[in-house]
């Protein structure tokens, strides 16, 4: 090679090296559930040439180096944004961080700092129990009692309590003719005459311990002999969706008689999970780690007498983050020519695609694929795609 050839793919070679690259993530902020006087770090890494300048904003509002949030705020490496003894009342937001580099500029995901708090006020509950229940023994009643559960983190745990005096309310928990769902409704399955007094539904802040009651209400169970009529069956939800690797749990509680059982299947003759357990009373069925092979419709049907006398379905959901199948990367194309940009991303519910150049929302252009067609390319253009969530 003579010394001309070697000093022009010197000149090659060191523009390739030099040449700039927009960023690109490698790690954004993720949500934070934090109680008052917590630590709490969120994180933010991008690549690109030359290395991007991290900046950090809570609510739109950059941040600055030990400003604007409380005194106790550390940015350090302006990677990661430390917040000790965390005060919701200061602190508490949406958080996020931009990468900018000469190529352009690009802005993470939100990430929120959230704080245990519970809302205290009968109105929250969205289904509560009537003042009186009159029913007949050996039949079945449902008794609602659910919590908005926008009024409470975390989500709050449903509990019933009946008057044991004339002022002392005890807990009760599921029993043979008593079941508790998981949303806080009570199904007495065949009513008998102890099931008769007073009672309330309540819901706890685990976290806070903080408590709320609802009214009271009184069950009446008639005199007289039981009576065993056909099995029915309460399901609290027909659709329940999970996480990929969550444990999910679908209830399915028979009612109006002691006689009856509850037969799980699946659709078109599919096995259960062969991790799936039934619980003792055959009204439970859960399934951990849930996967893709897992959703689907599932029935449980009341069988009395020696045949089914009654069916619901569950609908089970799988649920997934979305991701880009397509990595982001850097591409080329000659001076006003065209160029397409594929994005292709998996998730459930399937995710909506949202293109940008820099930080601006990009809304022409866009394909059925949702890919990104660019016309007459003439400077230098930095575009992301994000998923909606």
């Amino acid at each position: 090679m003579s010394l001309l050839h070697y000093a022009a793919y010197l000149q090659i070679l060191l523009a390739f090296i030099l040449a700039e690259s927009g960023p690109f993530f490698t790690i954004e902020p993720r949500p934070v559930f934090a109680s008052t006087g917590d630590v709490v770090e969120f994180e933010c890494a991008a690549s690109g040439i030359p290395p991007p300048r991290i900046v950090w904003y809570r609510d739109s509002q950059r941040i600055l180096i030990r400003g604007q949030i409380s005194q106790d705020s550390i940015l350090y490496n302006h990677k990661k944004l430390r917040i000790a003894r965390v005060r919701h009342e200061v602190d508490g937001g949406e958080y996020s961080c931009e990468a900018d580099n000469k190529a352009g500029v690009i802005k993470s995901r939100s990430a929120k700092l959230t704080a245990p708090y519970f809302l205290i006020d009968k109105d929250y509950f969205t289904k509560s129990p009537n003042s009186t229940y009159t029913i007949l023994p050996g039949t079945g009643t449902i008794i609602p009692c659910q919590f908005d559960s926008r009024a409470s983190w975390p989500e709050v745990q449903v509990f019933w309590r009946k008057l044991i005096d004339q002022s002392r309310f005890e807990t009760i928990e599921s029993s043979e003719n008593q079941f508790i769902s998981r949303s806080g409704t009570m199904v007495i399955s065949q009513s008998r005459h102890h099931d008769s007094g007073t009672y309330k539904c309540g819901v706890r802040n685990r976290k806070l311990g903080t408590i709320s009651e609802s009214h009271e209400t009184r069950i009446n169970v008639k005199s007289g002999s039981p009576v065993d009529e056909r099995a029915q069956i309460y399901v609290d939800r027909d659709r329940v969706s999970g996480l990929r690797g969550e444990t999910v749990v679908l209830e399915c509680i028979p009612y109006n008689t002691a006689t009856s059982t509850i037969l799980w299947t699946r659709e078109d003759m599919v096995p259960l999970p062969y991790t799936a357990v039934i619980s003792e009373s055959s009204n439970v069925l859960i399934i951990p780690a849930l996967t893709d092979g897992y959703q689907g419709r599932y029935y449980c049907s009341a069988r009395q007498h020696g045949k089914i006398v009654e069916r619901k379905h569950i609908d089970l959901i799988l649920q997934e983050e979305p991701r880009f199948a397509i990595p982001n990367r850097n591409l080329t194309v000659m001076e006003n020519g065209t160029l397409t940009i594929p994005c292709d991303c998996t998730g459930s519910p399937h995710p909506v695609i949202t293109w940008y150049k820099n930080t601006e929302q990009v809304t022409t252009d866009i394909n059925e694929d949702n890919s990104l067609t660019l016309v007459n390319v003439n400077d230098t253009t930095n575009l992301t795609d994000s998923p909606a969530r």
